[in-house]
């Protein structure tokens, strides 16, 4: 997937997340875009193309209807295009007035000194942090995203009820974008910080001379704590490579000391020395970081993926996945109540596709053996009464005689259900979550975690804490 094609999914995404009232996204828009999406696809199930699809339909229907809200996908731009910044930085560079009004070059205090010393700390400290594991780069940059995209909101327009709609589909737009091409952004704002450096570079080069060839300069230095011999080892260290390429030796101790002021000397010679130093120390090594930076910034885009395994995701992707997927929810010494029933059924068609076959077992009696394993692809979803008083001995090894006779083998997936609303009625807060910390420490053991029902998660935190417990993973199964 493209950069393109992945802002556009985060943006719908945002949109039906973040507005749920479908001020911005009409709810009849979503599904029409889901049926072109599927007719479009034909037989074909990828995941990834489908959003995509999907996504496109739903903005261009906002670009030919909302003209007006069409540009949120734009106000999130926290890093600026390349050419802004070379030419904001040279000009910069250029009103830094390199060499003074004084007529005068002081080889100690040259602005180019302080530049070359400054660039200098910044490479040693990208050397020191390139040993750090993680930066905080790509949480600046959405922090940041977030205030240009809020300013941008109120400059842009947007009026009525559907602005703060708009400010939060803006908001979570930034999370989404953030968590799936944050690296993207961190490396193209490397990218653009190098090249600032060196076209303010650049421009300071570029001031030198022009001031140079208007007005004639005489080069001389003064210093408390250095003398003739002090500061002609200094300049050997800074100026001694340019001098060499010039072919032109840098002055020694005795032609030094007759420039110390307030004497002079010709400046025509010190300035190439230092031009040469700062395009040499400067802006070949930026323009280098700067080129590294943004192909590490096309590697980064040429690898970005939505995220397939969100809530959001799976729902849209429901069906498309689940051929041949067998589902058995197995009550263990417990009834489902119809209203459980239909929530595991609907749970099961999110985790594992619409297309799998979702199978309610009768109750399984206490100390009833382990059932087979399914034959092909299928999970298994057991089912747990709170209210019971956990046993390692009976729940836990009837859990590992399931694990163990493929009920979630390579193909298949566990997923581990605690009923908590008959108990729920009858215990305190606080008992219930005793007796959960009681039923932890045996499914810990065997080992296996379990989702909650009838807790006061919504849909979504449901299917996201049932797909982060399910074990092993089994949601892509037949996508």
């Amino acid at each position: 997937m493209n950069e393109a094609e992945l802002r556009r999914v985060c943006l719908a995404r945002a949109c039906e997340e973040a507005d749920p009232e479908g001020l911005i996204i009409p709810n009849g828009w979503r599904d029409r875009a889901s049926r072109e999406a599927r007719e479009a696809l034909g037989d074909a199930a990828d995941p990834g193309r489908f959003l995509a699809l999907r996504s496109e339909r739903l903005l261009e229907r906002l670009v030919r209807e909302r003209p007006a809200l069409a540009s949120l996908q734009r106000r999130l731009r926290p890093v600026p295009p390349a050419l802004w910044v070379c030419a904001l930085a040279f000009v910069l560079g250029l009103l830094a007035d390199a060499l003074g009004t004084r007529r005068q070059v002081n080889l100690l205090s040259f602005p180019l000194f302080g530049l070359l010393g400054w660039n200098l700390c910044v490479y040693a400290a990208l050397a020191v942090r390139s040993l750090a594991a993680e930066t905080g780069e790509s949480q600046l940059l959405e922090r940041v995203g977030r205030m240009l995209a809020g300013l941008r909101l109120r400059l842009g327009g947007t009026t009525g009820d559907v602005r703060p709609a708009a400010g939060r589909v803006l908001a979570r737009f930034a999370g989404l974008w953030f968590a799936r091409a944050g690296e993207l952004e961190q490396a193209r704002l490397q990218a653009r910080l190098h090249l600032g450096a060196a076209s303010f570079a650049l421009g300071m080069l570029v001031s030198l001379y022009l001031a140079g060839f208007a007005f004639a300069y005489a080069a001389t230095w003064e210093s408390t704590f250095l003398g003739p011999d002090g500061v002609q080892r200094l300049l050997s260290i800074v100026l001694g490579p340019a001098s060499s390429l010039l072919g032109d030796p840098l002055p020694g101790v005795a032609a030094i000391a007759a420039l110390e002021a307030p004497a002079s000397g010709d400046a025509a010679a010190w300035i190439h020395r230092w031009a040469l130093t700062a395009l040499f120390f400067v802006c070949a090594p930026r323009f280098l970081l700067a080129g590294l930076a943004s192909h590490r910034a096309g590697s980064v885009a040429r690898s970005l993926t939505p995220d397939l395994e969100s809530p959001y995701a799976l729902r849209l992707l429901a069906e498309l996945r689940g051929d041949g997927f067998l589902v058995r929810i197995l009550p263990y010494s417990t009834e489902l109540a119809p209203g459980t029933s239909a929530l595991l059924r609907e749970l099961a068609h999110e985790l594992f596709g619409t297309r799998a076959q979702v199978r309610v077992c009768e109750p399984i009696p206490y100390g009833a053996p382990a059932p087979e394993a399914v034959s092909g692809e299928g999970a298994s979803v057991v089912v747990f009464n709170l209210a019971q008083s956990p046993e390692r001995e009976v729940h836990g090894g009837w859990l590992e005689k399931l694990l163990g006779a493929g009920g979630a083998g390579e193909h298949n997936g566990l997923l581990v259900a605690l009923d908590e609303r008959r108990y729920r009625e009858l215990a305190d807060p606080a008992r219930v979550e005793q007796r959960y910390r009681a039923w932890a420490r045996v499914l810990g053991e065997v080992p296996a975690q379990a989702v909650r029902l009838g807790g006061e998660s919504d849909a979504d935190a449901l299917l996201e804490q049932a797909r982060r417990v399910l074990a092993p993973a089994a949601v892509g199964a037949s996508a």
